[in-house]
């Protein structure tokens, strides 16, 4: 009769040391990936916000305004900030405020994922010709 199939303890252990040291290879680069990823999403979303606004504003011939905000997940509670900011919303200014108010419009709002900052102007206003400007007024390049 032949003997009961299976595995020896020494070939069991030389999978685990075989499998841990291509864990321990692979997990910084699998981490890199996971980051880069984060960073690619929170560009597109700003670039769906800039867009969206562009589109609306001309589509709406009034000034639509994308701003950093504090509270982006906070809907209709939302507000713009300067600092600390965990995403971005976009927004109809009726009143011209650059500042989202009662009565303006808000139509897109998204947040950061954890861990990505953003540097730059905080406030961008688009014009109803599409142009885009900073808080103060002046074209952005």
């Amino acid at each position: 009769m032949k003997g009961a199939g299976g595995f020896t303890l020494v070939e069991l252990m030389v999978t685990i040391a075989v499998l841990a040291i291509v864990l321990v290879a692979g997990v910084p680069g699998f981490q890199a990936l996971v980051n880069g990823n984060r960073l690619t999403a929170s560009a597109n979303e700003a670039i769906a916000n800039l867009q969206t606004a562009r589109i609306e504003a001309i589509r709406r011939n009034r000034r639509v305004v994308v701003c950093a905000s504090a509270n982006a997940n906070a809907g209709s509670g939302a507000s713009c900030a300067t600092a600390a900011i965990d995403g971005w919303i976009t927004f109809v200014d009726t009143d011209r405020s650059n500042a989202f108010n009662a009565g303006d419009t808000l139509l897109r709002n998204s947040t950061l994922d954890a861990g990505v900052e953003v540097t730059g102007p905080g406030t961008v206003v688009f014009r109803s010709d599409g142009l885009a400007r900073d808080a103060s007024g002046n074209p952005i390049d």
